[in-house]
């Protein structure tokens, strides 16, 4: 989920971002991973970290997680995530965001459902905070376009932050700045960062084979 943040804390671009000091991924990004892995586990995430400013990489390694196929996925929330297809590509599109990587994050922050809730109380298909839609100027964290429109400029935010590193934005997004700040990895993000990898690849297959029949 996107963990809320401060209020007030809006940069001028218009989005919310950590109050942390800028992040080398090529250093700082191997320093936290080392103090949050073992260091065969570093080495393989770190690996896999994209540096351009604009379009994550693929990973290049294999996930510490078991890799997910379509078929182990539930085929409601495949589809579900898939009927935002057209939002999520304006989107992503407009911000210079793999398409592929909002789809999963999508069908792991929410299965697709916009009126998703989590126990902690984030919010809609990308699972925002109420403080962090607000800070986000979204009125509605239900509304499909609202929540994926704010969603992806987060994510655009937090990837800029990182030097473009996927991992560590992926781990801000899911536990919040302030951990990747303190080098602090939860359980639930240690399974979260590789699955949503992992689940970019099913969606970019989906979309290949897709093509591919047309």
């Amino acid at each position: 989920m996107a963990r809320q943040i401060t209020k007030g804390s809006l940069l001028a671009a218009g989005l919310a971002l950590m109050t942390v000091g800028p992040v080398s991924a090529d250093s700082a990004a191997s320093g936290i991973f080392s103090r949050s892995f073992s260091q065969s586990e570093a080495a393989r995430i770190v690996g896999r970290s994209a540096v351009t400013p604009t379009r994550p990489s693929r990973p290049t390694t294999a996930p510490t997680q078991p890799e997910p196929s379509a078929r182990h996925l539930d085929p409601v929330s495949i589809e579900r995530t898939e009927s935002y297809s057209a939002l999520v590509e304006q989107h992503a599109r407009r911000l210079g965001l793999d398409s592929d990587l909002v789809k999963a994050m999508i069908y792991a922050e929410s299965g697709g459902d916009r009126k998703a809730v989590s126990g902690s109380g984030a919010i809609g298909l990308m699972q925002l905070m109420p403080e962090t839609a607000g800070d986000l100027g979204i009125a509605d964290p239900y509304d499909a376009d609202a929540s994926i429109g704010g969603g992806t400029r987060y994510l655009r935010g937090l990837l800029d932050r990182y030097d473009g590193s996927t991992e560590l934005a992926l781990w801000a997004y899911n536990a919040g700045p302030g951990a990747v700040a303190r080098g602090h990895l939860p359980d639930e993000t240690v399974k979260y960062v590789p699955r949503v990898l992992s689940l970019r690849k099913v969606f970019h297959d989906r979309r290949s084979t897709a093509m591919a029949s047309h």
